[in-house]
């Protein structure tokens, strides 16, 4: 294979990776953040309902 042949495919296979890594820790952000939110909101529920 050709020098710039293979500069082209990995870059390509490098670009490709990142892509997947970055969705990964998009999904892995927004996860935390659901969780975040239940855990607040239940915590807010409990403190509420103690309170009155």
């Amino acid at each position: 294979m050709a020098r710039p042949a293979l500069g082209i495919l990995v870059g390509i296979l490098i670009f490709i990776a990142a892509g997947c890594l970055a969705g990964f820790w998009i999904a892995k952000v927004r996860n935390e953040r659901e969780q975040r939110k239940t855990r607040i909101a239940h915590t807010q529920v409990y403190w509420h309902g103690s309170v009155g």
